[in-house]
């Protein structure tokens, strides 16, 4: 959300475990295939190291190209430009396969670097509030310069009897007066500042922030005393928005991540999954009104199954642990047998005959 795409590198670590880094967007550089940015030609990743000659510490920029052939790797000098990475290897495989003594260099047939996008377009949320968050500090910054001002009023003088302002302004400090002469004077302007308007501005720049942002303003009217689930459903109808476009780019980037597992899994021998169904699911939580979800649940008694409506219910965690606890249960009050007359009760059964 703050870079409008993140990256993910996926790697073996010493110990020979498929391992996943974050790689900060401001280093790479993709080299797309598509105009869509779907699959990968390359990656180019510039990174800064912390290096010491001596007792001298030093920046290196370090420049990397990564394909489906291996990496490249180079240090980029001031002078000569870029020159092979004598210290980490001119070049490399993405992984190295040991056997034995044998050592044998093998690559990824993708590029080991996933996009995860915040939306299409791959734009941060700040560009798309940055002006409106801008002038909200700017007018928020000159009230408070305003009112800061306020009791120090402009002062107007004629005919000064003195050398400079500074004089003024202590004479006015220390003996609360100020000499002048002939016809001259002393006059106070006071600052008139629009607080309606500044305050109706304010409040249209906070709301605009929030619509422009699809985000929730818990300061809302909408919020009140206790609001229904629908009225909730609506406040957060714009971040839910937000999610589900994020949602649709993160299911895209996790199938590639997936690939990735399986080809692994497949690598060691544990298996061939890519035939596999697999759901990416995303759980979202938001406010609900309590009362109307444990009605609901009530009113679904006999139309939906136990472990559904138990599902459902706001205080349930653990859907499992709570069946299991609901089944201790009525072991304890009957035994493990069902209530004497059926399951509700003894009218039921009577009716029944």
């Amino acid at each position: 959300m703050n870079k409008g795409k993140a990256w993910l590198h996926v790697y073996y670590d010493e110990n020979g475990q498929l391992s996943f880094k974050k790689i900060p967007t401001e280093e790479i550089v993709p080299l797309w295939r598509d105009a869509d940015h779907t699959q990968l030609d390359a990656v180019i990743r510039v990174y800064e190291v912390e290096a010491y000659e001596g007792t001298q510490k030093k920046i290196i920029t370090k420049v990397e190209f990564w394909d489906t052939t291996g990496v490249r790797r180079y240090v980029l000098d001031n002078t000569a430009g870029l020159i092979p990475d004598v210290e980490a290897g001119e070049s490399g495989s993405h992984f190295v396969v040991v056997q034995g003594e044998q050592e044998q260099p093998l690559n990824w047939e993708c590029v080991p670097f996933i996009c995860f996008k915040y939306n299409d377009e791959e734009l941060p949320l700040v560009q798309v509030i940055k002006s409106l968050v801008d002038d909200y500090d700017a007018k928020t910054s000159d009230n408070a310069n305003n009112l800061e001002d306020l009791p120090n009023s402009i002062y107007v003088i004629r005919n000064y009897d003195g050398t400079d302002l500074g004089e003024f302004r202590r004479n006015l400090s220390v003996y609360r007066a100020v000499k002048v002469t002939d016809e001259g004077g002393l006059d106070t302007k006071n600052i008139e500042i629009n607080v309606e308007a500044h305050k109706s501005h304010i409040e249209q720049l906070r709301k605009d922030i929030y619509e422009f942002g699809r985000g929730v303003d818990t300061q809302s009217d909408k919020f009140g005393n206790s609001p229904s689930g629908i009225a909730l459903k609506f406040l957060y109808a714009d971040l839910d928005m937000d999610a589900n476009i994020m949602e649709t780019e993160f299911q895209a980037s996790l199938e590639q991540l997936l690939w990735f597992v399986n080809v692994h899994l497949a690598n060691i021998g544990a298996g061939d999954f890519t035939n596999e169904q697999v759901e990416f699911v995303f759980n979202r939580d938001i406010l609900i009104n309590e009362t109307d979800a444990v009605t609901n649940i009530r009113n679904s008694v006999g139309i939906l199954s136990e472990e559904t409506l138990v599902a459902q219910h706001p205080w349930v965690t653990d859907v499992k642990l709570e069946m299991d606890r609901l089944k201790k249960q009525r072991e304890m009050e009957y035994g493990g047998l069902p209530p004497e007359g059926g399951a509700n009760g003894g009218e039921e059964n009577e009716e029944d005959e």
